[in-house]
């Protein structure tokens, strides 16, 4: 058996499918008032923790079967959308997070911006709107160094959380903010069930 590097995260094993492994994919919940299962996606708050891994299917798995009261050893309750819930909370603190980067002054935004900065160092994370067409998605994975490159959130959404209009191409400096944002869109992308960097609608928009 390959022996683990010390720097990866602690592991834990999906109560749905019994398989273990690190967290980062994985949501913890919790045991809230009278026995109601609680998404706990800032993995914080007391109590013993159950896990389930970021998919789609097997949260469908989770509805069919609720593992919740033998993880707990008591007859736990889980909410009748869960995964639901879930997905938007991930989508909600990745906005979240977003703008509190933004904030920090650690986001840039616009195809020009975020080109100009990418040949000053590499970026936390590389933002690509999925409405952004072909075009965009290219230059992102031009100016993205090696940072994990987010394409799936549409670029009203993002120009909301960023409080600019049409924003196809944003940027995250490296950091803590940038690394929650990154794990967090991970999640809620296989909570959407959609693939890693899906191919986007074939049309050229400059932001």
């Amino acid at each position: 058996m390959a022996r683990r590097d010390s720097t990866e995260g602690p592991e834990r094993r999906c109560i749905v499918t019994g398989v273990s492994g690190e967290t980062a994919p994985m949501i913890r919940f919790v045991l809230g008032p009278g026995d109601v299962v609680v998404p706990d996606l800032e993995e914080k708050l007391p109590g013993r923790g159950a896990w389930i891994s970021a998919d789609r299917d097997v949260f469908a798995r989770a509805a069919k079967r609720n593992p919740f009261p033998r993880a707990f050893r008591t007859a736990a309750r889980p909410p009748d959308d869960l995964a639901e819930m879930v997905t938007e909370l991930l989508h909600r603190r990745c906005m979240n997070l977003l703008g509190l980067a933004k904030s920090a002054g650690q986001v840039v935004a616009g195809y020009e911006k975020v080109r100009d900065a990418s040949e000053r160092g590499p970026f936390g994370a590389m933002i690509v709107a999925e409405d952004g067409g072909d075009t965009a998605q290219s230059r992102a994975r031009k100016m993205a160094w090696d940072a994990p490159l987010v394409t799936h959130f549409g670029r009203d959404e993002l120009s909301l959380a960023l409080g600019r209009e049409n924003v196809v191409h944003a940027a995250v400096a490296p950091g803590r903010l940038a690394g929650k944002f990154v794990r967090d869109a991970e999640r809620h992308r296989l909570m959407m069930g959609l693939p890693d960097g899906r191919v986007m609608e074939k049309r050229i928009v400059d932001d």
